[in-house]
């Protein structure tokens, strides 16, 4: 007969299979999506950077500094893969444009690393707690069976790279001994300089701060912190101006709204997202978001950890009610995003009450089919999320890399004339256009789509149809990005396609 301790050894190493197959999965996202998305266009700073600094010219390696509208630093995480890309093209003589899998593996490692820091900070919380490792263990696998978790491993965007050192700083203020703030507050000035919308995440790690033990340390602490935040921001303002520039005049430049999306659905949109985008996984959240306030005395303790998930979901109610009631800010997945570790973080004592309440057989059966079920939960959404395409990894494989040269439209509604325009897809220039070749094809949908239009569309009539795939839009993860709820189920009833006709000639 198995003793318990063989079953829980067995549990770690099954629980730790899930997590390489997680990870395995999410090695399929790359090579495909990146410049999807209209802010992606950023990324291509990072190419002008490299050429500043091998021409050492100051004024332009200021002003690329200054053009990234407040993220200075998300050049620099970048630097070394884009030196990879570089390297590659010369190499190879593929054109830089076709190798954006290498600045995706930089996603994937750094997805990887805020998964392992979203591990430790769980471990640090459960320390001397039995089960403590298969415990932080279901809370990575939870996190890693999210799509919210890696599809932007696709996409050449800042949120991971932020979220990065915000959880470096996590993880040093919920360690048990004293931590330097003086660090701290760097890894909190680096992660806003990456990324400048994650300005809320400041606010929960500086709030964290000033609460942690008596009133005079906590003063001193977020003294410290806030001093070694603004010495980052000082870095980047010093080297800005050497050029003749401002990256505090930068900051001034970002909207203090955000409007693309729906105000109506400020108070319910993380519910939303946790059951369309997430299914199975997202429902688990919810219902351990109800067990954890409905028991908040079994759940809670007084450790400092579980202060720091009460200011995640604090800033996170602050942030729904402004939307509903002030209208100043939206929700997107991307927002969501970055409240996603302490979701996670709030498992674990879910859990933890949980085996307080059953015998340690049962927490260990239960444990490895709810976790089974959630791992067949992913690998369904990533085969879905796999049949999705991209209007440019298409045009890419036709050799057409400049939107203007090509037969390029939307259906359109007869009784409005409506199309969508195509003006705001980013593109790289780096591939010479096959226009001979292919200008007898007509090219549908290939574009982004925002706004939509409610109104009603026809089909395009042509003499042959030679493709035909969902566009990543109709997928949920994507919609709810800037999209409104009848936005959303407008471009999912459609089953938004790309397609491409062969005309006559």
């Amino acid at each position: 007969m198995m003793t318990n301790v063989m079953m829980v050894k067995r549990l770690e190493y099954i629980l730790i299979a899930f997590v390489i197959i997680l990870f395995a999965l999410k090695l399929t996202y790359l090579g495909v999506g990146a410049y999807a998305i209209t802010d992606e266009w950023r990324y291509d700073l990072v190419f002008s950077l490299i050429e500043a600094i091998k021409q050492v010219n100051y004024q332009k390696f200021s002003k690329v500094l200054v053009d990234t509208n407040g993220r200075p630093g998300e050049l620099f995480i970048r630097l070394p893969f884009a030196i990879i890309q570089i390297l590659w093209y010369k190499l190879t003589g593929e054109p830089v444009s076709y190798s954006n899998f290498i600045p995706q593996f930089h996603n994937y490692i750094v997805v990887f690393l805020n998964t392992v820091l979203v591990y430790k900070i769980c471990h640090n919380y459960g320390k001397g707690i039995q089960y403590n490792k298969i415990t932080s263990l279901i809370c990575v696998i939870i996190y890693c069976a999210l799509l919210n978790h890696g599809f932007y491993i696709r996409h050449l965007l800042p949120y991971d790279n932020a979220l990065l050192f915000f959880l470096i700083a996590l993880y040093h203020i919920t360690q048990k001994n004293n931590p330097s703030y003086w660090f701290t507050g760097v890894f909190i000035g680096l992660g806003f300089s990456i990324y400048p919308g994650y300005f809320l995440f400041v606010g929960i790690l500086m709030s964290a701060i000033l609460i942690k033990s008596s009133l005079i340390n906590n003063l001193k602490n977020f003294l410290k912190a806030g001093i070694g935040a603004l010495l980052v921001l000082a870095f980047w303002e010093a080297i800005t101006n050497i050029g003749g520039y401002s990256y505090i005049s930068s900051l001034k430049t970002l909207s203090g709204t955000i409007t693309q999306g729906s105000f109506e659905e400020g108070l319910i949109y993380p519910f939303l997202y946790l059951w369309q985008v997430e299914s199975i996984t997202g429902i688990a959240l919810v219902i351990n978001i109800f067990l954890l306030f409905s028991y908040k005395r079994n759940c809670f303790t007084s450790d400092y950890t579980d202060t720091v998930i009460k200011l995640g979901f604090l800033f996170l109610i602050a942030y729904a009610l402004q939307c509903y009631f002030l209208q100043k800010m939206v929700f997107y997945g991307r927002i969501l995003h970055m409240f996603m570790p302490l979701l996670i973080l709030s498992v674990y004592p879910v859990i933890m009450s949980l085996t307080n309440k059953v015998n340690k057989e049962k927490f260990l059966l239960v444990s490895f089919l709810i976790i089974t079920f959630i791992v067949i939960d992913f690998i369904v959404k990533s085969v879905t999320f796999k049949k999705i395409y991209y209007p440019r990894d298409i045009l890419l494989s036709y050799g057409i890399n400049k939107w203007e040269d090509t037969s390029l439209i939307t259906e359109k509604s007869n009784n409005r004339n409506f199309s969508f325009e195509i003006d705001n897809v980013a593109y790289r220039p780096d591939v010479q256009l096959l226009a001979d070749k292919y200008k007898n094809l007509l090219f549908i949908n290939f574009a982004y789509f925002h706004p939509v239009s409610l109104s009603r569309y026809e089909e395009v009539n042509s003499d042959s149809l030679i493709f035909a795939s969902p566009h990543f839009q109709s997928h949920y993860v994507y919609s709810y990005e800037g999209l409104s709820y009848h936005e959303r189920e407008f471009l999912r009833n459609k089953r938004l396609q790309l397609k491409i006709f062969l005309l006559r000639k």
